[in-house]
């Protein structure tokens, strides 16, 4: 992904698609069982801006973290 970013604004290109939902909902699960994004600028970047244009991300968000903390005990984390 943050190749990808190094040459666009967003996944697919310089404008929001559903490639990047899609991403979204998969990184909203990672950061929800405690993934760090450090170190990875454009990934970080990319994240908030994200977070800031889906319309309905908070709600994604919520459900996110509402499994990570159901799962992340049972995977010992």
């Amino acid at each position: 992904l943050e190749g990808f970013l190094e040459q666009t604004r967003y996944a697919a290109g310089d404008g929001l698609t559903l490639a990047d939902f899609s991403i979204m909902a998969t990184l909203a699960t990672a950061e929800a069982f405690g993934h760090p994004f450090g170190g990875n600028k454009l990934v970080e970047a990319y994240v908030r801006r994200c977070k800031e244009e889906i319309k309905g991300y908070t709600e994604n968000e919520a459900g996110a973290k509402a499994f990570g903390d159901f799962a992340r005990p049972k995977l010992g984390r």
